[in-house]
Order: structure tokens, then sequence, then C-alpha cells
């Protein structure tokens, strides 16, 4: 009986926290489709194509050129945007903090990674390293060398108290990957990956709004549950030891009886055969 509770309230969690977040989702997840790789693309549509293909140098820096404008203007113009966007900082070693967006490069795997050949770059607001209009011309080696690479943004949303009944704030990582293994074209397509803050104010929070009371629940059944069964173990242990005790002693019972009526046999023939 336990267990069925237990299933039941796992997935009244599944079906209430994705209900409540799944609508905001979706919304942010159309926003970075057009941010960050078509304007036009049909975001309503399932079967419709998420990705883009580009074909020569000059597009793919004008691309990713656009995308790393887009992705500061998130903080630079939030004002023209219906939601507050902030770009997570990271401290630059300079001891200033930052946005910063990660380019992971993965090469064919027969080119050897030295000193000239970098497999990660920090583009930042001021420096977009090969994407810049005037250092187009260093991609073209890290392409033909490669087998895709990847541009990584981190940001976060904070939205009004109860607007989204499971959260306050929500922190995205977006990762843009540009695949060249057909090598002809880059095909590029968007993965996206949500999670919540971490900022003490945020996982507190609205304990009704965001079901923390049915999260409470799931672990004191989860808890109970694996209680009972560690409980059941040791008492199948434990009766299993009484069991074997018990064959064994009725095992040295039955051994004594078969020798004494061994002997108790032997002292009648012998009593029979004396004169």
């Amino acid at each position: 009986m336990l267990h069925v509770l237990l299933i039941v309230v796992c997935t009244a969690q599944v079906i209430l926290v994705i209900g409540s977040t799944g609508a905001y989702a979706r919304a942010d997840q159309n926003l970075f489709f057009t941010l960050f790789l078509d304007e036009g693309i049909e975001t309503e549509d399932p079967d419709a194509q998420k990705y883009t293909n580009i074909f020569n140098i000059q597009k793919l820096a004008g691309f990713a050129r656009k995308s790393l404008d887009n992705y500061f203007s998130l903080q630079n113009d939030a004002d023209n945007y219906f939601e507050s966007y902030k770009l997570l900082q990271f401290d630059n070693g300079e001891g200033e903090k930052e946005a910063r967006v990660i380019m992971d490069i993965f090469y064919l795997k027969d080119v050897k990674v030295n000193d000239l050949k970098q497999i990660r770059y920090i583009l930042t607001e001021d420096d977009y390293k090969m994407f810049a209009e005037d250092k187009e011309g260093d991609i073209k080696g890290i392409i033909q060398d490669s087998k895709y690479f990847i541009l990584t943004y981190e940001l976060s949303n904070t939205v009004p108290i109860n607007s989204v009944k499971n959260m306050e704030c929500f922190q995205w990582e977006i990762t843009q990957k540009y695949n060249f293994e057909e090598r002809n074209h880059i095909s590029v397509n968007l993965l996206m990956n949500k999670a919540y803050c971490t900022e003490t104010s945020q996982i507190i929070g609205n304990f009704f709004g965001r079901y923390i009371w049915l999260h409470i629940i799931s672990m004191a059944l989860s808890f109970l549950y694996l209680f009972l069964n560690i409980r059941y173990i040791f008492n199948i242990m434990n009766n299993f030891g009484k069991m074997k005790d018990k064959f064994q002693k009725t095992r040295k019972r039955r051994s004594a009886k078969k020798k004494q009526k061994k002997i108790s046999k032997k002292n009648r023939i012998g009593s029979q055969n004396s004169p």
C-alpha cells in the first residue's frame, strides 16, 4: 500500500511542477530561439526544424557576432525586454566581474592540439576573438581542423512572486552547437537547460505555491519506505537465523535418537546371546 501511495505522490510532483513551469519555459525557449538561432523560426510547430545551415565564413562570423550581440543586449538593453534577465558574472582575472561566453572547440581525431591550437576561448563584450569583424580570417583555420565547436551562454531570469508557482528565479544554460562534420556546411542547433537559481532567498520561496509541502511528503514517504524495507530485510535475516538454529537442534535430536536406538538394539541382541 505504501509503495502505491509513493507512486501517486511522485506522479503528482511531476505533473504539478511541470504544469506550473511548462508555459514559462516554452515562452523563454521561444525567445532564445529567436535570439540565438533564427528570428523567423516557427517555434509553435513541433515538427518545424530547429536548426539553421551556414555555407560560408562571412555568414558564420556574422551569425555568431549577432548571437553575441543579442546575448549582451539582454543586460545592456534590459528595458527593451519584457522579463528581467541577468547575465551570470565571472571573475576576469583582474579582480572584476564580467559576463562571458565560453567557446569550446572539438578538433578532428588526427589533429594535434598544441599551444597554437586552443580548445577553449573566453569571449567577452569587448573581445569576440575570431568573430570580430577584423579577425574573420582566423576562423577558417579553426573550422577546417575541427568536428564542431560550441558557444555556451549563461543567464538567469527573476520573475515576480507567484507569477510562476514553482519558482521565482530560473537559471539557463544555452548552448549553440556548430557542427562541421559534413564538411561542406555548418549546421547550428540550440540546446537549453533550465535549473533553479542557487540563491538562498530564491530557494526558500513560497511554501505552498512552490509545492514544498508536496516535496516534504514525498521525502518522508521515501524515507519511511526505505526504513520499512530495511527492517523487512533484517526480519528475514533474523527469521532465517532462528529457523537455522531450530533445524540444527532438530537434527541433533534426531541424530541422538538414532544413536540411542542403535545402542538399545545392541543391548537387546547382547542379552539374547548371553547364556
